[in-house]
């Protein structure tokens, strides 16, 4: 680089490793500041060209072939020619955009920014290749409201946003995956070639099992069936319900029925309520067994009374326990009775 600017008059690097040494004042900033604004156009500085002159000029070669050539000129529009391998570059300043970034030379300002800052320069070393129709052909329309300046990434996250603002917090609905790793829509899958009902059904089990409860009570119902419904609400009753019903029937039995004749016990009949034709069943089996009468047993589905039907009635061999084989005791002498 040479020729007037930042206070340098003529400077010629060899390539090598250089360092830059000297005392205070004496230019080891300006030299770094050159290089900056021969790749950026850009500098923190109020003048760039050495007092006293019109023009100034800094020129990078480098071993790949690419000379940028700059000139920064007092009065007039300052100019700038690239080339690559001896081809002039057509938009240079879009060109030098896309091979450094600002930070590339100064990575202290980048430890200074904040987390949201950071983020934005980082994606934007990120290279993918898109223009306005490729936003097109994924949306349908271009997207009102959205700065397209932006890398790709906040592009299509700015789209996909309720309100098309920026979160300054950073780039959400990202999901980062493994190298490697390929992402395939489900619709590619069938779900019956990977076993996903029998994994689903796996994985209630375990948290059944993990939890000691059945698997019926977090919605498995694959072994469950129309007879087992009974039993389920039974089981329903007993894990649950129960212990609660139990302790206010001794709370209630201790603290305002104690010392009478009373007692409190809850109906839980309404949970077990069987289908009629179990229920006749079973209220057909308590008559036959002197346990109910007719009218407490019609009672039980919702019917009146009968003449006669408060007495129980039974099979009529069916005998008290202390009865049993008496009637061999009053034949035992006289033999049968014609």
């Amino acid at each position: 680089m040479r020729k007037r600017n930042y206070n340098i008059s003529e400077q010629i690097l060899n390539g090598a490793n250089i360092e830059i040494k000297g005392r205070k004042g004496a230019g080891k900033t300006s030299i770094i500041d050159a290089i900056r604004f021969a790749l950026t156009h850009s500098s923190e500085r109020d003048w760039v060209i050495k007092n006293g002159a019109d023009e100034g000029e800094i020129i990078i070669e480098t071993d790949s072939g690419l000379t940028i050539d700059r000139k920064a000129r007092k009065g007039k529009v300052d100019a700038i020619s690239v080339k690559e391998n001896l081809t002039t570059v057509n938009k240079p300043e879009t060109f030098l955009k896309s091979i450094i970034t600002p930070l590339q030379l100064n990575p202290v300002e980048f430890t200074q920014m904040s987390k949201a800052d950071q983020n934005r320069a980082i994606l934007d070393l990120i290279e993918f290749d898109w223009n306005m129709d490729w936003i097109r052909e994924k949306f349908g329309e271009i997207p009102q409201g959205v700065d397209y300046s932006q890398n790709i990434l906040q592009i299509l996250n700015d789209i996909q946003s309720d309100n098309g603002e920026y979160k300054e917090d950073g780039i959400d609905n990202l999901i980062p995956i493994p190298y490697g790793v390929k992402l395939e829509p489900m619709s590619n899958t069938k779900l019956a070639d990977s076993q996903f009902l029998e994994l689903k059904q796996y994985s209630a089990i375990q948290i059944a099992s993990a939890f000691g409860i059945k698997p019926v009570q977090i919605g498995d119902l694959t072994k469950a069936s129309y007879a087992s419904a009974e039993a389920q609400q039974l089981s329903f009753l007993i894990d649950t319900l129960l212990y609660i019903i139990k302790q206010y029937e001794e709370e209630i039995n201790y603290k305002v029925l104690n010392g009478t004749n009373c007692y409190a016990k809850f109906n839980v009949d309404v949970i077990l309520r069987a289908d009629f034709r179990n229920k006749v069943e079973t209220l057909a089996t308590a008559v036959n067994s002197f346990m109910m009468t007719p009218d407490e047993a019609r009672r039980k589905l919702d019917l009146g009374n009968k003449p006669g039907g408060d007495q129980l009635v039974g099979n009529g061999s069916t005998i008290p326990l202390a009865q049993v084989g008496a009637q061999y005791n009053q034949n035992a002498g006289g033999g049968e009775k014609e």
